[in-house]
């Protein structure tokens, strides 16, 4: 076994560079995919063309947490047996990506004469594209882990998110041009096809990925078996519950986050351009924050950047609570954007370090699956307090519930690099 060991990480060695760069246009082009369907600006700007409704409005972020973190775990028990991931991650990504195509049709057929019909099917396309990007997930991170090293990963999602996020204000200016400039709703169409385009090429490059099949593999065990591990999980794992519980309550960002630009709009009267900035401030900041995350996490642990980015959500809760300017909703999403950055390399890459190879899909799934119900309703119920009471007041009581995950991560959080560090 152990000279099935070396041979791995030779070829891991080998084919590091190769695989490094298309998994990083892969990212890239992900991320700017998503530039053309934000979830903060774009799809709550479309929405809110079809209803007044804010709990309407908050069904877009809780969709896209219930579709991409539920599934999670019941994945993860399935591809933990496979050694190869890279064919999984193709088929599920054509599901992914077909979406945004039949959303752009909905669009062409149902805007004249039946705007319900429309919405109907924007929400079950996006629910589709959400759940599959779940699903894929920890495959997807799975083989991220094994092709790039430990201490590589946070260049790695640090220099794909500065890539991707420097296409995404791209993008986000060009989305911004296309809501501005063309009648509704085929200003929205060409936006969904131009995602839609981005993410089929970014599939190809997953699909020139060099695979070596890990030679551990997690035999196949019944369900109870499998509830059996997770409750040793949370056993003998107290550092790894705390993190759980710390991004839990992180995640109600989620209950403010959705009603940024809905919240600027109505008060502001913004244009297409001013949504296009959001975006592009929100990618900006995104993407030159990235790189600094990204050596920061490798060098000193990934626990310090998620604390910088939680914090900025917070920040972000207060600002929104007050401003009442176009530039105090600039200063918002830059925040956000460097929020997001952070979050995204930290989290990806913190995970991955609490666990032995042969675990991490189950960690993966075990701690999206968690999340997923508490950042489902988060926006939810952001949608329903703000039918009753002024943003403002749904602000700051987001600011409040993600200060205590903030303190959570900060008090009873150990580093799980450096404690995997002292038991050797």
């Amino acid at each position: 076994m152990e000279d099935r060991l070396i041979k791995f990480e030779e070829q891991v060695k080998k084919d590091y560079r190769w695989n490094f760069s298309v998994n990083a246009a892969d990212f890239a082009l992900y991320i700017f995919a998503l530039s053309f369907a934000s979830v903060l600006t774009i799809l709550p700007a479309f929405v809110s063309k079809f209803t007044n409704s804010n709990i309407v409005i908050g069904m877009i972020p809780a969709i896209n947490v219930i579709g991409w973190l539920t599934p999670q775990l019941a994945a993860a028990k399935y591809v933990e047996r496979f050694g190869r991931k890279k064919r999984l991650i193709v088929i599920i990504g054509i599901w992914e990506r077909l979406p945004w195509f039949f959303i752009t049709i909905a669009i062409v057929l149902l805007h004249n004469f039946r705007p319900f019909w429309l919405l109907l099917a924007f929400f079950i396309c996006y629910a589709v594209f959400c759940f599959a990007g779940g699903i894929n997930t920890p495959p997807w991170l799975d083989m991220i882990s094994r092709i790039i090293p430990e201490k590589k990963r946070g260049q790695f999602f640090g220099f794909s998110n500065f890539i991707g996020s420097g296409f995404g204000v791209i993008g986000a200016l060009i989305s911004g041009y296309l809501l501005e400039n063309l009648v509704f709703p085929w200003s929205f169409a060409i936006c969904f096809m131009c995602a839609f385009v981005a993410m089929l090429i970014s599939l190809g490059f997953v699909a020139l990925t060099r695979e070596t099949p890990y030679p551990v593999v997690k035999e196949k065990s019944s369900l109870n078996n499998y509830l059996r591990q997770l409750k040793i999980i949370g056993k003998n794992n107290r550092n790894y519950l705390f993190f759980l519980s710390a991004t839990i309550f992180i995640g109600f960002s989620s209950m403010a986050s959705g009603f940024f630009t809905v919240h600027a709009i109505s008060k502001l009267n913004l244009t297409g351009q001013d949504i296009g900035r959001f975006t592009a401030i929100t990618m900006f900041f995104q993407t030159i924050s990235n790189p600094l995350w990204g050596r920061w996490g490798d060098k000193k642990g990934h626990k310090n950047v998620m604390v910088a980015g939680a914090f900025g959500m917070v920040l972000s809760t207060i600002i929104a609570s007050f401003a009442n300017s176009a530039v105090g909703f600039y200063v918002i999403f830059a925040i956000i954007g460097a929020s997001i950055s952070a979050d995204i390399i930290s989290r990806l890459s913190i995970v991955l370090e609490f666990s032995k190879p042969e675990e991490r899909p189950t960690y993966i799934g075990l701690t999206n699956t968690i999340r997923a119900p508490f950042s489902a309703i988060a926006p939810i119920i952001g949608g329903l307090l703000s039918d009753r009471y002024q943003k403002s007041f749904v602000f700051l009581l987001t600011g409040a519930i993600v200060s205590i995950g903030l303190i959570v991560l900060i008090t009873l959080v150990k580093e799980p690099r450096s404690q995997r560090l002292d038991r050797t």
